[in-house]
């Protein structure tokens, strides 16, 4: 199953990115359930969690509208690939990801980790395509080095923004803001 995943995550990761590098990517932008598109994303990423001893907690908060407007498919990719890292790089401990309303115009999507951190050096490339830390760490795991990459462009075509904060030893805390209502000229 996991194999199946990954396989799965990896050609969509070549199809996004080849779309994007040629400016040939589309959002498809309408109403969704924003409960519907979480409950799928967790009951994926337990399966990972469960299997490595993880505790895997999700939260959406109450003032964060019910249904939302964007590319529900786009969205669930995100936060499926911020939390598949989290759980890939987690050893001990949790995953945690967290949905709130930042304000009036802007909802989040937060995920933390109580994983190993990443060095401040790689925090400055670790968003570019084939880019992963270059550490113990990471030859254990599989990975092309680019999901972050995928999610940072995606996000930037929604009109938001990705922040990362981590100290080493400590885990990393990846935080996506997104507009409530996506800008005119992001919808086509």
């Amino acid at each position: 199953m996991d194999s199946t995943y990954y396989l799965t995550d990896l050609v969509n990761d070549l199809l996004d990115g080849a779309q994007l590098e040629a400016g040939y990517l589309e959002l498809n932008i309408a109403p969704f359930s924003l409960k519907e598109m979480v409950s799928r994303v967790e009951s994926r990423m337990n399966v990972l969690a469960q299997k490595k001893g993880l505790a895997l907690t999700i939260e959406i908060a109450p003032d964060v509208p019910a249904t939302l407007s964007g590319d529900e498919k786009r969205l669930q990719r995100i936060l499926s690939n911020l939390l598949g890292n989290a759980v890939k790089f987690t050893e001990t401990g949790g995953v945690q990801a967290r949905i709130y309303r930042l304000d009036p115009n802007h909802w989040a999507m937060q995920v933390t980790d109580t994983g190993p951190g990443i060095p401040p050096e790689a925090q400055a490339y670790i968003f570019e395509s084939f880019q992963q830390v270059d550490d113990s760490l990471t030859q254990k795991r599989s990975g092309f080095g680019l999901g972050l990459s995928i999610v940072k462009q995606l996000v930037e075509m929604m009109g938001g923004e990705i922040t990362l904060e981590s100290e080493i030893g400590q885990g990393s805390v990846f935080t996506v803001t997104l507009p409530i209502t996506l800008p005119q000229e992001k919808i086509k």
